[in-house]
């Protein structure tokens, strides 16, 4: 099946992927992905946004620090996950960067 190149942003303001690559004050990572693949990145993406959305919660687990614990180690490997695919399906430099930034994961 044929790779499409696409542009992830994982910034909170615009978190998505896109075809098209934004302006330069934007951090995008070039991935090429077949439909399946980009199908398995939107769905992390949207894990990722809805576990933010879910702000309301925010003040109970203020009150319990250890589910505030847990709600950030939750979101902390969704976002390791989600660095995991970028660097699979990433271009050349997108690797070189993401091994720059977190050669913890990759």
């Amino acid at each position: 099946m044929q790779k499409k190149r696409y542009y992830v942003e994982i910034e909170q303001s615009g978190m998505g992927i896109s075809e098209v690559q934004t302006g330069e004050n934007t951090i995008q990572y070039a991935v090429d992905v077949t439909p399946e693949e980009k199908e398995k990145l939107e769905k992390q993406i949207d894990e990722i946004k809805h576990e933010n959305a879910s702000g309301g919660e925010i003040v109970a687990r203020a009150v319990d620090e250890r589910n505030a614990d847990a709600a950030k180690d939750k979101m902390q490997e969704k976002m390791d996950s989600l660095y995991i695919m970028i660097f699979e399906f990433g271009t050349p430099e997108t690797k070189d960067f993401i091994h720059e930034i977190r050669s913890d994961l990759v």
